[in-house]
């Protein structure tokens, strides 16, 4: 794990993982990065990022549909859902 991002007030976690390699295997990378939840007690809501050289593979992608976003560029692949917009002025 090489970045927490922590708010205590809202009980909000981001954890993540930087791989700033050529290749490396997606899903164990992956995988790592979601048995760490829960290793920093007090959160309610943990998210997930993995900071990459090149965008993850469309396997990696579909495998954790729902979770994994992709950075435009290719560069940050999050696994996280994506927070819902409150619709009130």
């Amino acid at each position: 794990m090489d970045v927490v991002l922590a708010d205590p007030q809202t009980k909000r976690i981001l954890l993540g993982e930087c791989t700033w390699r050529n290749s490396f295997n997606e899903t164990e990378a992956v995988e790592a990065l979601l048995g760490r939840e829960g290793l920093i007690p007090g959160y309610d809501d943990t998210r997930f990022m993995v900071f990459s050289k090149h965008p993850m593979s469309n396997a990696t992608r579909d495998r954790y549909a729902g979770k994994v976003l992709r950075h435009r560029r290719g560069i940050v692949s999050a696994l996280m859902p994506k927070p819902a917009r409150s619709s009130s002025p």
